[in-house]
Formats: structure tokens, sequence, C-alpha cells
């Protein structure tokens, strides 16, 4: 389907937070294809390393001095050595959504790592916003999905849509995403004790042509978290399409 319409949706949230930007975490940016960038030096330098095959949405980290420890896509997650972790496959996402993967640190937790991935708009969102918790005191230090917390049901319909940030508290998580075919935003509290149970706010845009489509497009929080800005795809221009709060 065409993804030439897009409307924005700007709003402003509850989520008094920060940017989710930790020291050296986000050096490296693996992407599909063999190719990433390096941003160590300060400045932008190719890398192709990564053993990721297509995909559109997809996630990296490192750790604090940053080095790499894993790359992943909506259906697969690699070790810093470029090999698939144990258990890493069969992740329950899609990889033409267009945020399927976002990876999170667990707070207080130097080991653990949450892995968050969205279905796809082909597959009719129905796998909806799933977690796999990654324990990297495993296989050696090189990290894998924990069997018994793999594909956790979080939001049945969502959308391509998620973002994250750091609460105002500078050590809990928000994880925000878009449930489909309403205009419900769910916040999610990432603490030390797991993810709680979501704030919803019911906001904005509603999808009135109720087009599966329509999930297409990022989703971005501002860096001081006081602002979300959306993209929706293959939606026809409305003067109500903009909403500003």
């Amino acid at each position: 389907m065409s993804r030439s319409f897009m409307s924005i949706v700007i709003l402003s949230t509850l989520l008094t937070s920060i940017s989710l930007e930790a020291q050296k975490q986000a050096n490296l940016w693996y992407f599909p294809d063999h190719s990433g960038l390096d941003f160590s030096s300060g400045e932008a330098v190719l890398i192709e390393e990564s053993a990721m095959p297509w995909a559109e949405g997809c996630s990296s980290i490192c750790d604090s001095s940053g080095q790499l420890l894993m790359y992943a896509t909506a259906t697969s997650v690699w070790n810093r050595n470029h090999e698939v972790m144990p258990y890493g496959d069969g992740l329950l996402g899609g990889n033409s959504s267009t945020q399927g993967a976002l990876i999170v640190p667990k707070p207080e937790s130097d080991h653990i790592f949450y892995l968050f991935t969205l279905d796809e708009f082909q597959h009719d969102l129905e796998y909806g916003l799933r977690y796999s918790l990654i324990d990297m005191c495993c296989d050696n230090g090189l990290g894998c999905v924990m069997f018994e917390h793999k594909n956790i049901l979080l939001l049945e319909g969502a959308g391509e849509k998620m973002a994250a940030t750091y609460h105002s508290n500078g050590t809990d998580i928000w994880l925000l995403s878009r449930k489909h075919y309403t205009n419900e935003f769910h916040a999610f509290l990432i603490t030390e004790d797991g993810i709680q149970p979501p704030v919803i706010s019911a906001i904005g845009w509603e999808n009135d042509q109720e087009l599966v489509a329509n999930s297409i497009g990022q989703m971005k929080i501002s860096p001081d978290g006081s602002k979300i800005a959306m993209a929706v795809s293959n939606q026809v221009p409305q003067c109500d399409s903009v909403v500003r709060f």
C-alpha cells in the first residue's frame, strides 16, 4: 500500500521525563544489510559487520563503555559476535513493522534487558506489543533470551509505533505505544520490579478510516519528555489531522 499520505499528531503528555540516552550506550548503531554507524569518535563512521537481514525496525545497545552488547530486529537478536543468541530466533514481531524492535535496560540491573517487539500491518497486527527478557550473564557473557520470559504479550492490537524515555527520577523508564483502531496511548512504567500496568490516555486522532495500514509510521518523544510526534500513513489529510495541545 502507498505510504504517501502522512499526517502528524503532536500532543503534550503527562510523562515528565528525560531522553532515553545513557552515556555511550548509543555509540554503535547497527542496521540490516551489513550496515551501521559508529559514533565513538564523535563523528559518524561507517561499519559493515551487521548480521541482520532486511528489516524496517531494528535496535542496538552498548555497555557503559561503548562496547557492543547486542542488536535486534523484530524477529531475532544477535550478540556482540554477530551470532543469533540462544533462543534469539522466533520473536513474534514483524520485520516490516516501522518500529518493530526496541532494546531497553532494566532499571537497577547491569545484566537484564528488555527487547520489545511489534507486529506488522501485513499480519493484521495479530501479535501486538510483546517483550522478551535478555540475560547478559548467560552464554559466557554473550547473552541469551530467557526462554520462560519470551514473547510476553503487553498490548493486543498495537500499531507499528513505540518509543521510550526515562522517568523524571532518572532511573525508571516509560515505554509508550498506541492501540490501533483507537486513540489510546498506553504508557508502561518499567521499574526494578518489572513492567507496571499501563497509564492509558485517550487523545487525538481515532483512525476514522479504520485502515490497518494506518498503523505505519514512527513515534518520537521530545528530549525533554513533554511532547510526542507521531506519523500516520495512508491517511487522507484532513483539517483535524493535526492536533495540538
